[in-house]
């Protein structure tokens, strides 16, 4: 009995020295790797000029540690971004280092970053500007030199009451008056001036300087420079209301013979022109005859002396078969200034309608064929075949006192066919 409990127990001795030399052995292969105790770094820190990249190389203490893998990580990528070769991109400019830090498990090390700075030596920038109405925007562009430096621009204005820049250079026109913009970039600096209100108004060159009493003319006004404005923008003024007037749009009315001032203000601006109004009247024909004419279809309406016989039931047809130009001059008797003459086109059919298209009327002392000795004073076009308006009224370009008036007919609106019922001139008293 006791022997075999002695041999009960040996065995079981026995059996536990086996299972715990296993364990130990097992516990030697899981630990058979190298630690990995530090990272060195080189450099130790490191300067990088803006939009370049540096070099950061990692390496683990001891070299032959095993299991080591490489985590680096920026404190601020917007300033500094690092890529996980160890190579960090300087994107922009900061006073201050950034931290780049390198990782494997729990060892770490870390490098300061500085970003190199690039002095600004010049700024390109315009001179001035002009914003025209108060209220408008306008956005000043500087650029730097060199183009990849670190200092940033801070913009001031010397009048904010007059005009506001923000941090951008954006100005904004507060009231009429003449501020200085300045822009600053490190140690340089350059100022821009900025002009609130229009620099000036343009009246239209082509406002004629004579009407007749009655008529109404529309007055165009330009601003320098140009400017959304809104309507009533401008002032108009008459100085001689019972000549000629002009509402708050600029049209002016022609009350009775006589010249007035029409001006037109904004601001401290003033631009005026001088008007002339004249009265028409109808020039007697009586002792007018027609002397000479290219051609003429005397079956049909009447003949060329129907130009001036006072009626509109007749007319003077151009001749079949017949082409370009059509002509007829006209004695008026004594030297006469025309200042305004009016057409009366012939109106064929509803079909039809009207076939003169352009007229174009000269004067002369001479009644020569040779149309260089004639003077142009007015040209006027029929647009269409169809318009219901038959009576054409120009007004001379030119007041030229002469005896001979010449009618010329270039063109149709139907083939070669032109057909004039009356022509009535006018002369002008001041």
């Amino acid at each position: 009995m006791k022997r075999t409990f002695l041999f009960l127990l040996t065995g079981l001795v026995y059996l536990t020295g086996i299972t715990g030399c296993e364990d130990e052995t097992n516990k030697t292969e899981d630990n058979g790797g190298v630690p990995l105790t530090a990272i060195t770094v080189n450099p130790a820190s490191l300067t990088v000029p803006v939009g370049s990249k540096g070099q950061i190389t990692a390496t683990p203490v001891p070299a032959d540690a095993t299991g080591v893998w490489f985590e680096w990580s920026s404190e601020d990528p917007s300033i500094a971004t690092v890529y996980q070769d160890g190579s960090v991109l300087i994107k922009k400019y900061k006073a201050t280092p950034v931290t780049i830090t390198v990782k494997s498990g729990t060892i770490e090390a870390k490098v300061e970053v500085s970003s190199q700075r690039e002095p600004m030596t010049g700024i390109v920038v315009v001179d001035s500007i002009r914003l025209p109405v108060v209220g408008s925007v306008q956005q000043i562009i500087a650029t730097p030199v060199p183009a990849n430096t670190t200092d940033l621009f801070i913009w001031t204005s010397s009048n904010p009451d007059v005009a506001t820049v923000d941090e951008t250079g954006k100005v904004t026109s507060v009231s009429e008056g003449t501020a200085y913009v300045t822009v600053k970039g490190g140690d340089i600096e350059e100022t821009v001036v900025v002009s609130v209100g229009l620099e000036n108004l343009i009246l239209d060159d082509n406002i004629p300087r004579m009407i007749f009493v009655g008529e109404s003319l529309q007055m165009t006004v330009t601003t320098v420079p140009v400017a959304d404005l809104p309507p009533g923008w401008a002032t108009w003024t008459s100085s001689n209301t019972a000549v000629a007037t002009v509402d708050a749009d600029g049209n002016v009315t022609a009350v009775s013979r006589g010249t007035a001032d029409i001006s037109v203000s904004y601001g401290q601006i003033v631009k005026t022109v001088t008007i002339s109004v004249w009265l028409a009247q109808k020039i007697d024909k009586t002792g007018w005859s027609v002397i000479d004419w290219s051609d003429q279809d005397a079956g049909d309406g009447g003949g060329v002396t129907m130009l001036i016989n006072n009626s509109l039931n007749d007319y003077w047809h151009s001749q079949g078969g017949t082409g370009f130009p059509h002509w007829a001059v006209i004695d008026m008797g004594v030297p006469t200034e025309i200042v305004k003459i009016d057409t009366h086109r012939r109106h064929v059919n509803d079909d039809i309608g009207g076939d003169t298209k352009t007229v174009i009327y000269y004067v002369s002392d001479i009644p020569s064929p040779d149309f260089e000795l004639w003077t142009k004073i007015a040209e006027g076009t029929y647009l269409t075949a169809r318009e219901t308006n038959h009576l054409m009224t120009l007004k001379t370009s030119v007041i030229v006192s002469a005896r001979y008036l010449l009618i010329y007919l270039p063109d149709s609106h139907r083939s070669t066919y032109t057909s004039v019922c009356e022509i009535d001139a006018y002369y002008g008293l001041k």
